[in-house]
């Protein structure tokens, strides 16, 4: 097969992100098809799928071997949404057998202080990198041994395409290594090998084109500004709506994905984060709010939605129109979620809890000065109270944020549909 664009994840979960692009490559007439590792991360999917008009694999289909999935594929490009070790694999891979990469920000990566200082922004990985690190205890790590062993062999395949003396190159266990000892460290970029960086990346803003560039080795002339896609729906939603029609009446909180089961932050279990969004939705209802607690889309929760449940005044949702979400909502709770720069564009009130035992550990806006931290359950009432008679003011300049959030002018998604096709 002679594919043109592949797109690649760790599972269907995070479709959406290929599936704002992909009608824009499939109207010039290019072909795309998902391949994702879910299988091999315990996951139960289809070994091949449609979904969203996308054609899926897991990587099963191709005997498990990233390498074997390159040869039998052959993509003209390849569209990666993380910096990990399959990932690695396959841009060594791939640059051995002539196929341009291309990394794309999903989400935001600098939680920098000052994101034109270099020793902020490694000061930041250096603090991404622990926080990582706090979620992968000795005995995970120790569970992840096979499948290291797996994706190290996979590893020397890569650069077997590049060299048969790969068995000899320092650099890949010396990878696994510091792997084993700090995943973190890898992910986040304290470690920079040569084989990590895709030959482009797409990325929101100014500040993260920077960061890029600093904490990932990325020379400014691969990194190229496309803007934050997942703001298209939100600038048509706010472009067609009626303001005279619209009725805000709630408050929506942003589960982090912290609690999730599977690699769960020190502090932050299902019961803590039920037992905020229940202290805050209390507050809320006494000044006539109902609160929404959006869940994170790739977690997988096994007790917030039940303890969630039994309060009419608080609404759980999964998957749902996010532009609609945040768009007819007054205020908007969270901590370091990429969906609060909804919140931002649009000018709405941001609020930070910093409470115990939920503590803030990272958390870009609020480094930049961005929304509100509230430290106690009575500051955040009294933040409701003085808020509400505000909420029509304007709170934050869009031009001061511009640097941040990158351009909001609906057209992100365009712009990386034709850096992809300026390489085919």
């Amino acid at each position: 097969m002679n594919l043109d664009v592949l797109y690649f994840d760790y599972w269907t979960r995070g479709i959406r992100h290929f599936s704002y692009i992909d009608p824009y490559l499939k109207q010039r007439g290019f072909s795309s098809t998902l391949v994702h590792t879910a299988s091999l991360r315990g996951e139960k999917f289809a070994e091949h799928e449609i979904i969203s008009g996308i054609e899926c694999f897991d990587l099963r289909y191709f005997g498990n071997n990233l390498v074997n999935m390159l040869l039998a594929l052959r993509p003209k490009v390849v569209l990666l949404l993380n910096n990990q070790t399959e990932d690695r694999i396959i841009v060594r891979a791939s640059r051995n057998l002539g196929i341009k990469t291309v990394y794309m920000m999903h989400g935001i990566l600098s939680t920098a202080e000052n994101p034109n200082s270099r020793e902020s922004i490694l000061m930041s990985v250096e603090s991404k990198a622990s926080l990582v690190d706090s979620a992968f205890d000795f005995r995970s790590r120790l569970k992840r041994i096979p499948k290291y062993l797996r994706l190290l062999f996979c590893y020397y395949q890569a650069a077997q395409l590049e060299s048969n003396r790969s068995f000899f190159f320092s650099d890949i266990p010396l990878y696994f290594f510091r792997h084993c000892i700090s995943p973190g460290s890898n992910v986040c970029g304290k470690y920079n090998y040569l084989d990590g960086l895709a030959d482009y990346a797409l990325v929101y803003s100014q500040d993260d084109k920077t960061y890029f560039h600093e904490a990932f080795g990325y020379p400014f002339s691969r990194v190229t500004i496309v803007g934050n896609y997942n703001l298209d729906p939100l600038h048509a939603f706010t472009t067609a709506r009626d303001d005279t029609k619209k009725c805000i009446s709630y408050v929506v909180y942003i589960e982090s994905g912290f609690s999730d089961p599977k690699y769960t932050i020190p502090g932050h279990t299902e019961i803590a984060v039920a037992n905020e969004v229940i202290a805050m939705a209390k507050i809320l209802h006494g000044y006539g709010y109902n609160t929404v607690l959006k869940l994170h889309p790739s977690s997988d929760y096994s007790d917030l939605p039940k303890l969630i449940s039994s309060y009419e005044f608080i609404t759980v949702v999964d998957s749902c129109d996010l532009a609609e979400l945040i768009g007819n909502s007054s205020i908007v709770i969270g901590q370091g979620s990429t969906v609060l720069m909804m919140p931002l564009v649009l000018l709405k009130p941001i609020v930070i809890p910093d409470i115990s035992p939920l503590r803030l550990s990272e958390s870009v806006y609020a480094r930049q000065g961005i929304g509100t931290v509230v430290r106690s359950y009575d500051e955040f009432s009294s933040y409701i109270e003085n808020i509400l008679p505000q909420l029509s003011d304007t709170l934050y300049q869009s031009e001061d944020t511009k640097r941040f959030t990158g351009p909001f002018d609906g057209k992100a998604t365009e712009r990386i549909a034709n850096f992809l096709t300026s390489l085919l």
